[in-house]
């Protein structure tokens, strides 16, 4: 057999095979030695403009009224469409449990509400974590939050390292929203927070970092450091800007 006919075995096999599988193949050679497989896509979310969200999506789940998505809220759910407020938190578990199950989420926009307004609901909690040996002033964080309309948990102990489990345990319980650790360096927080396999902390000095944080690796707890100017970076990483 010469290598033309070696080579044209090969390909007509392995359009065989993807064939079999479902994938599409398109005709000549071109096209089967430069295919790749796709990577597995997440949940798709699509905007609607000046619309009702109960008018946006038929046949979906409707779960535009809620501040905050979490992975219970979605547990409950048989259908494979559902529909959110555009300025809707997704937790990085939500997004995860909708990507495994099939579940394509549906940003709609919700006229006339808070969220619409700028002001997060006051139902959305925060879990505050500062170490005690921060030599900053603590009510910039409290008082950006409390003005924000932010219900704030205070998880203070009298090691750092237990005052930051215990903000884990309250952002993986659903108990909080977020967490926001506050510290010198911004090294401890993120060392003894993502021990929690629910968790993803980040260190964040500025607000371009707060933003990638969020949206590129659903981070959920923010850890700050006595060199970084808290509202601007909470904004950030909370979606106020």
């Amino acid at each position: 057999m010469t290598n033309e006919k070696l080579i044209a075995a090969i390909i007509a096999e392995v359009k065989k095979v993807l064939t079999e599988r479902g994938i599409p193949v398109a005709s000549g050679t071109a096209a089967a030695k430069t295919f790749q497989p796709s990577a597995p896509s997440a949940p798709s979310v699509m905007s609607y403009s000046q619309s009702q969200a109960s008018t946006a999506v038929s046949g979906g789940s409707d779960l535009s009224d809620k501040k905050v998505i979490t992975q219970k809220d979605l547990e409950g759910i048989s259908s494979t469409r559902i529909q959110v407020a555009a300025k809707a938190v997704i937790t990085p578990l939500a997004v995860d449990y909708a990507r495994a199950n099939g579940i394509t989420i549906d940003k709609v926009a919700v006229l006339n509400t808070q969220s619409n307004m700028g002001m997060p609901s006051p139902q959305i909690t925060v879990a505050l974590a500062f170490d005690n040996a921060f030599k900053g002033d603590r009510t910039v964080v409290t008082n950006f939050l409390s003005s924000k309309g932010f219900a704030l948990k205070d998880c203070g102990a009298a090691a750092y390292e237990s005052s930051v489990n215990a903000l884990t345990s309250a952002v993986a319980s659903g108990q909080a929203a977020f967490g926001i650790c506050v510290e010198n360096s911004g090294m401890g927080a993120p060392i003894f927070a993502n021990r929690n396999k629910a968790i993803r902390a980040a260190h964040v000095r500025n607000n371009f970092e707060a933003r990638a944080a969020r949206v590129d690796f659903g981070a959920n707890v923010l850890v700050l450091d006595a060199g970084s100017d808290p509202a601007s970076v909470i904004a950030a990483f909370c979606g106020m800007e």
